[in-house]
């Protein structure tokens, strides 16, 4: 991506995987994609979850390259270009490419048109030059210091999206689980009441605030929704509110006193060689409730430590019995093709 044009068709294959991705679809099933992909894709002080377009990312990174090639003229690289494509005397001023030069020379010159509206000349002196002075020098007209940025480029391409209103700094700066935020981040658009309830101090009590229970209580209510249409056996639990104010309490706690990961020791795992002349299997599976799959591995090694052979298997869907039997398979299938019964049977 950094050193190449890449097909625009291969930037929206990559793009769909990371939606499926951010949605959770898998390969039985595609769940609603409850925001677009362009709101998805602006700044999160915008709206978005600041994912960045390949395809613009893509061209961010070959002016990136551009703007080497002007400034650094004597890098080995540089000179490599400008004498193969000597026809091209100031790149400041114009590029222009043949059919027969290199792929990445027609990016180049691909991009010049979008390079070229942020190229500012930075004037040394006014108004008698003098040689002590220097040459005028090009400047990035992305930035404040002049100098060019990835995300200064980026951004130059995303000059035209239209911004969400909304407190979006207070949502993500809130204390709390991820999930709720997410969930309240999908809600707000087109929604200013909710902002509202989050920015809303009035109601905050010694020891709870208002936007913790308002966006707690929205998430509970959403979830017992969705359960209660889509799960026969749901029943909508008497102690509501108890529940709400319970992981609000929760959320309070953490928030007032944070997990300190640095307290946490570190258990160093090692490997016990077996006996002279044995074989050692370690395997092991898991399991991904979310995507409902599971799979397994193993490796057998010797009394030296060198490896023999090794497996990896994917199951499916399973449960933990099916996925320890599933890691015998595999190890009795992995013995199999290493070491075949003799004739005798043994």
């Amino acid at each position: 991506m950094q050193y190449a044009k890449l097909p625009k068709s291969l930037c929206n294959e990559m793009e769909k995987i990371q939606r499926s991705f951010l949605w959770g679809d898998t390969n039985q099933s595609r769940r609603p994609h409850l925001v677009g992909w362009d709101v998805c894709c602006l700044p999160m002080n915008e709206g978005g979850l600041g994912i960045k377009k390949l395809h613009h990312m893509n061209d961010a990174f070959l002016m990136k390259m551009m703007w080497n090639l002007i400034t650094k003229p004597n890098d080995l690289w540089c000179k490599v270009l400008y004498s193969k494509y000597g026809r091209n005397n100031d790149l400041r001023v114009t590029i222009n490419s043949q059919s027969y030069d290199s792929p990445l020379w027609k990016a180049l010159s691909g991009i010049w048109d979008q390079f070229q509206q942020n190229i500012v000349w930075q004037v040394l002196a006014i108004p008698a030059p003098k040689d002590i002075d220097g040459q005028d020098s090009i400047g990035w007209g992305g930035t404040n210091n002049r100098g060019f940025t990835v995300k200064s480029a980026y951004d130059s391409h995303n000059n035209i999206s239209h911004p969400i209103e909304g407190d979006w700094k207070t949502l993500w700066s809130w204390k709390g689980p991820h999930r709720i935020q997410t969930f309240m981040w999908m809600a707000p658009h087109e929604r200013e009441w909710i902002f509202k309830n989050i920015n809303n101090q009035l109601l905050d009590t010694h020891n709870k605030k208002w936007s913790t229970i308002f966006m707690v209580a929205c998430w509970h209510m959403w979830m017992w929704r969705n359960k209660t249409i889509f799960e026969d056996q749901f029943q909508h639990p008497n102690d509501s509110i108890f529940k709400i104010l319970k992981m609000v309490e929760d959320i309070n706690k953490y928030t007032q006193h944070p997990l300190n990961i640095h307290q946490c020791n570190t258990v160093f795992i090692g490997w016990n060689k077996p006996r002279e002349g044995w074989i050692k299997l370690n395997c092991d599976g898991a399991y991904k409730d979310s995507l409902g799959l599971a799979g397994c591995g193993g490796l057998f090694r010797n009394s030296d430590g060198r490896w023999i052979k090794g497996y990896a298997r994917k199951i499916g869907t399973c449960d933990a019995l099916c996925l320890n039997v599933g890691n015998i398979l595999g190890n009795v299938a992995c013995l199999e093709t290493r070491f075949p019964p003799t004739s005798s049977g043994k």
